[in-house]
C-alpha cells in the first residue's frame, strides 16, 4: 500500500473514479429531481384515483356508503371526495374558451383534495364556501377559477363569467345549450396550465343544471403515498370492490365502470419521463463499467512493474492466493476511496449549484423548467446503493485479471536476470 500510495498513477485512478461517481450522483440526482417536479405537473390539481361509472342514469346513489366502501380497501386512502365534470364554454366580457366545469364539495375538497394547496393567498383568506353571491341586488352563484384564465383575461376576484353546457337528458328539446352566470370567489394554480383550463363550482347546483340533482358521477381517491409502487394493487382492489357494489345495484353497469390512477390520466408523458430516467442510470452505469476497464489497465502496469518483488515473495515462501489478495486489495482501495470522495463531492455540488449558479447570473434552464426557480434534486438511498455496489464489483472485476496473472508467475522467471 506504500508502495501504491506514492505513485501518482494511483491518485489519477482514484481521482477518475471519483469524478464518475460524482457524475453519476449529480446527472441521476438531478434527472430524479426533475422526474418528481414533472409528476408533480402531471398531477396537479388531479386525484390519485378516479372512479367514474360511465353514464350510468342514477349516477353514485348512494354517496355515502360508497365512499365508505371504498376509502375501507386501504389504510392508506385518506379521503374519498365526489365530483361531477362538465365540458363548457367560458365566456368572459367579449372573450371566449373552452375548459371544463368541476362540480365539487367544496369543504370535502379543501380538506383530502389537492385544492387547498393551490388556492391562491388572497382566495384562501376570504373563501368560506360556493354559497350564493348577491351582486347589486341579483343573486350568482360562486366559482373557483384556474389560474390561466386568470392571466390570459386578466380576471380578479367579484368578476362576472358565464358557462354555457349542455344538459345531460334524453330528450331532444331539452338538450340545447343552457347558460350560467358565476362570480368569481378565487382562483387557483395548478402547476399544469392544461388543466387550469377549468373551474370549480357547487356539486350539487352543477348536478341540477345539467339535470341530475344531487348527483356525482365520480368518486376521487386521495392517498397518503400517491407514489407507492403497489398502486395498482389498491387499483385491483377498488375495481374488485366497486364492481361488487354495482352488481348488487345494477348488472349492466359493471362493464362501464373505470377506474383509473392518476399516472393513467397522462401514460405518455408518465412513461416517457420513467423510461428516461431508467435509461440515464444504465449509460451513466457504463461509464461505472468503462473506468473499471481503465483501473485494469492501471492494475496491469503496477504487476508489471512489480515482477521482482513478486518473485522475491514468493521465493520467501508467499502463497499465490496473497500475492492475488495484494493486487485485488489494491483494486479495491482504489475504487472504495474514489466512491468516498465522489459521494461526498456530488453532495457538496447539488447542496451549492443553486447558489452558485445565482451568483453568477446562469442558468441552463428556463424558468418554466425550474421548481420554484431552482434546479430540483433528489438524492435515493437507491443510487447510492447501487453506486456502492457497482463501484466495489467493477473494481474487484478490473483487479481479479492483473492479480490472478501476478499469482501464476514463476519466482524462477521473476528472478533469472537478478
Amino acid at each position: 500500500m506504500r508502495y501504491m500510495f506514492r505513485r501518482k498513477i494511483s491518485y489519477v485512478a482514484i481521482l477518475l473514479v471519483m469524478c464518475v461517481v460524482a457524475m453519476y450522483m449529480i446527472v441521476v440526482s438531478v434527472q430524479e429531481g426533475f422526474k418528481d417536479h414533472y409528476m408533480d405537473k402531471i398531477q396537479s390539481i388531479l386525484s390519485h384515483m378516479t372512479v367514474d361509472v360511465g353514464n350510468y342514469a342514477n349516477g353514485i346513489d348512494k354517496p355515502e356508503e360508497w365512499s365508505a366502501a371504498v376509502k375501507g380497501v386501504d389504510p392508506d386512502i385518506r379521503g374519498v371526495t365526489l365530483g361531477l365534470e362538465v365540458p363548457a364554454m367560458a365566456i368572459f366580457n367579449e372573450a371566449r374558451t373552452i375548459g371544463t366545469l368541476r362540480g365539487v364539495e367544496l369543504s370535502k375538497e379543501l380538506q383530502f383534495g389537492r385544492l387547498k394547496e393551490t388556492l391562491v393567498p388572497e382566495s384562501l383568506k376570504t373563501l368560506t364556501g360556493f354559497g350564493v353571491q348577491e351582486v347589486n341586488n341579483r343573486k350568482f352563484d360562486g366559482c373557483i377559477v384556474g389560474g390561466r384564465w386568470r392571466k390570459d383575461f386578466n380576471l380578479k376576484v367579484g368578476d362576472h363569467l358565464t358557462f354555457i353546457f349542455t344538459k345531460d337528458t334524453e330528450d331532444d328539446d331539452e338538450s340545447f345549450p343552457r347558460a350560467k352566470q358565476f362570480v368569481i370567489l378565487g382562483f387557483f394554480e395548478g402547476k399544469n396550465p392544461w388543466l387550469e383550463d377549468s373551474a370549480y363550482v357547487d356539486l350539487h347546483k352543477l348536478a341540477e343544471y345539467i339535470g341530475r340533482p344531487s348527483k356525482a358521477k365520480t368518486m376521487h381517491i386521495w392517498m397518503d403515498h400517491p407514489n407507492r409502487p403497489d398502486i395498482n394493487d389498491v387499483k385491483q382492489k377498488v375495481t374488485a370492490t366497486m364492481s361488487a357494489i354495482l352488481a348488487r345495484e345494477n348488472p349492466r353497469q359493471v362493464n362501464r365502470l373505470n377506474v383509473e390512477t392518476w399516472q393513467e390520466k397522462d401514460n405518455n408523458f408518465y412513461e416517457a419521463v420513467t423510461r428516461e430516467n431508467r435509461m440515464l442510470r444504465c449509460i451513466m452505469g457504463i461509464f461505472l463499467i468503462f473506468t473499471g476497464f481503465i483501473l485494469y489497465l492501471i492494475v496491469s502496469r503496477i504487476v508489471a512493474e512489480k515482477v521482482r518483488d513478486i518473485g522475491t515473495l514468493r521465493a520467501l515462501g508467499a502463497s499465490p492466493r496473497g500475492i492475488e489478495a495484494c493486487f485485488l486489495l489494491q483494486a479495491l482501495f482504489v475504487g472504495v476511496i474514489g466512491m468516498g470522495l465522489g459521494l461526498i463531492l456530488s453532495q457538496v455540488v447539488l447542496m451549492t449549484m443553486n447558489d452558485l449558479l445565482n451568483y453568477l447570473g446562469f442558468n441552463p434552464f428556463s424558468k418554466e423548467q425550474l421548481a420554484e426557480g431552482k434546479i430540483p434534486y433528489v438524492i435515493l438511498n437507491f443510487d447510492r446503493v447501487l453506486i456502492a455496489g457497482l463501484t466495489i464489483v467493477s473494481s474487484l472485476a478490473s483487479g481479479f485479471i492483473p492479480a490472478w496473472n501476478a499469482a501464476r508467475l514463476n519466482p524462477v522467471e521473476c528472478l533469472r536476470y537478478e
